[in-house]
């Protein structure tokens, strides 16, 4: 279990990060909902934010199982 931690905790760090992004962008699609970023529509850029947040979460799941070295 010792040697799936930094791998864990790697994963947890992303995970809080792109959580943190996700609301933060919700938050201001209510407040301007024709915003866009980088020319990207602020819907596009919350379902890449939950694209990255489903493979955060498959990849510690792999860690944790072994799957992934």
């Amino acid at each position: 279990m010792v040697d799936k931690l930094p791998g864990i905790v790697n994963y947890l760090i992303s995970l809080g990060g792109l959580t943190y992004i996700l609301f933060v962008f919700k938050r201001r699609s209510l407040n301007h909902p024709d915003y866009s970023l980088l020319g990207y529509p602020i819907k596009t850029i919350i379902t890449i934010t939950y694209i990255g947040i489903s493979i955060n979460i498959v990849l510690m799941i792999g860690v944790l199982f072994e799957w992934i070295k």
